[in-house]
This record gives C-alpha cells, structure tokens and sequence, in this order.
C-alpha cells in the first residue's frame, strides 16, 4: 500500500493497482495565523510587515502574547499594563473588527489573518522628540 499526502491536513492511502483505500483528514493540523503589522509598529519586528505564528492560538489574545513573545516591545504598544486593548488600536480578523466580536476572546479559525490598525491623529516632533503614543520616543 502506497499512502500520499494531498495537503497538511489530507492523506490518501492507495492499493497496489492504484485505486484509493483509504483517505484519511486530520483536524489537529494547525494552520499558520498571519498578522499584518502597520508601519509604525514595524521597528519592533525588525522591519517586518507580516509575521507568521506557527503555534496554535485559539484567541486574539493567545496570538498577541505570541507576538509580544516574538517581539518584546510591541505589546506594549497594543496592550495596556492591565492587558486590554489600547484605545487608539483597532484589531480586526478577517474583515470584521475585534470590538464587535468579543474583544481579546475573539475565537480564531485557521487559517486566521490578523490586521492591526492604529487610529493615527496628531502626532509629530515636538522639540526633537516624538509625540507618538504608538511608536514612543524615537
């Protein structure tokens, strides 16, 4: 018997003359959740606009502590000390914003894309020094 995996999650066993025996599906596969991060908050990924998570996370929560495990400095830029979104930060999965469907306790599904948005007003230099609340001192 000749087995072949047609996907990650996807596996054909197949008899001597060829014909299909078996096909097996495996739910446990965990598929990568990508993160899209905004410009402002590419200096703590090393210049990065998208970063792949390759262990399971079942919340936006779980993904964030992975990014934050990833990138020490950017969870401070999205989470307060208190571990709650930030005011001026939008997280959306998908299309649909985080706000709206349960906050940090957003179930994801894989595969998953998470896109962060600062809401960006003011801002600037101001005697040499960055304003920013997103990005802190330069």
């Amino acid at each position: 018997m000749r087995v072949a995996t047609v996907s990650a999650c996807l596996t054909v066993a197949f008899t001597e003359s060829g014909s299909p025996a078996a096909v097996g599906f495996s739910r446990s596969v965990h598929m990568p959740i990508t993160m899209h991060i905004p410009g402002p908050l590419r200096q703590f990924t090393g210049g990065r606009a998208e970063v792949a998570l390759t262990a399971p996370a079942s919340t936006v929560r779980e993904a964030l502590d992975q990014l934050g495990s990833l990138y020490p400095g950017i969870r401070d830029r999205i989470l307060t000390e208190q571990g709650a979104l930030r005011e001026h930060i939008n997280i959306f999965v998908g299309n649909e914003d985080v706000r709206y469907t349960g906050g940090l306790r957003t179930p994801l599904f894989s595969p998953a894309v998470i896109t962060i948005v600062p809401a960006i007003s003011g801002g600037g230099i101001t005697n040499g020094e960055s304003n920013c609340e997103l990005c802190g001192p330069p």
